[in-house]
C-alpha cells in the first residue's frame, strides 16, 4: 500500500531513522506505475530529500529526474490524495529542480562539519563551505520537515515537529564543530499556521506572535 508506506517513511523520518525512511519511501515510490497514486510521487520526492541529507547528490538528482518525468505525465495524478498534497509536491519539485544543480561537491580538504537544523530552507546550504572562528567548515543539512517556530513552541500535545527536532538534537553531535539552528519563520498562510490558530482561539495575533518568539 503506497499510502501506508509513505506514512511509515514519515514516521521513521520523524524518529531520525533516515535509512528506514528511505527504504519505505522507495517501496512506496516503486508502486506508482501500479497504483498511479500521488502518495507514491510524494514518496519519491521525500526520497530525493533524504538522499540530499545523506550527501548522495547524484542519487538525489536521479530521483528528482524520475519525479519530473512522472509529473509531466498527467496520468500519474489520476488518484490525487488532496489538493494540498498536490500543491506541496509542485512547490517542492520547483524548489529541488532549482536547488540540486547548484549544490557544490564536498571539499575533502575541509575537515570540520556544521550541522544545520532547520525547515526545508536548510537544504539550500548543503555542502557550502564557510569560515567560522578562523576555520573552514562544510554545512550538512538536517531537515525537520514542515516545522516552523510556531509549531515548535506548542507544548500542549504530541507534536511531530518538536519530536523531529529533539531526535535530530540527539544524534552524535560530537561529529560536528558547530550547530546552526534556523527555525525563524512564523507561518502566516491563510489556511494554516498562526492565522488559523487565532481564528480558532479568538486570540490576538500580536499576542500569539510574541509568545511564539519568546518560547522559541
Amino acid at each position: 500500500n503506497p499510502d501506508a508506506l509513505m506514512n511509515l517513511g514519515i514516521t521513521y523520518e520523524t524518529l531520525n531513522k533516515l535509512d528506514s525512511a528511505l527504504e519505505s519511501y522507495t517501496k512506496s515510490a516503486n508502486l506508482i506505475a501500479q497504483h498511479k497514486n500521488e502518495s507514491s510521487l510524494t514518496s519519491l520526492i521525500n526520497a530525493s530529500i533524504i538522499l540530499l541529507q545523506m550527501n548522495k547528490i547524484k542519487d538525489a538528482k536521479t530521483a528528482l529526474e524520475a519525479v519530473l518525468e512522472i509529473a509531466d505525465n498527467n496520468d500519474a495524478f489520476l488518484k490525487s490524495t488532496s489538493k494540498k498534497n498536490n500543491k506541496h509536491n509542485i512547490a517542492y519539485l520547483d524548489y529541488l529542480s532549482k536547488l540540486i544543480p547548484e549544490i557544490p561537491s564536498t571539499d575533502s580538504r575541509v575537515k570540520n562539519t556544521i550541522l544545520h537544523l532547520g525547515e526545508s530552507h536548510c537544504l539550500t546550504f548543503t555542502n557550502q563551505t564557510v569560515e567560522l572562528k578562523g576555520e573552514q567548515c562544510t554545512i550538512k543539512p538536517s531537515l525537520v520537515k514542515g516545522a516552523k517556530a510556531f509549531h515548535l513552541n506548542d507544548m500542549t500535545r504530541s507534536n511531530p515537529y518538536r519530536t523531529g527536532l529533539e531526535n535530530r538534537l540527539r544524534q552524535n553531535l560530537d561529529n560536528y564543530k558547530h550547530i546552526f539552528l534556523s527555525f525563524g519563520e512564523i507561518d502566516c498562510r491563510e489556511d494554516e499556521g498562526i492565522l488559523l490558530h487565532c481564528k480558532k482561539t479568538g486570540k490576538a495575533i500580536q499576542d500569539i506572535s510574541k509568545t511564539t518568539a519568546i518560547k522559541y
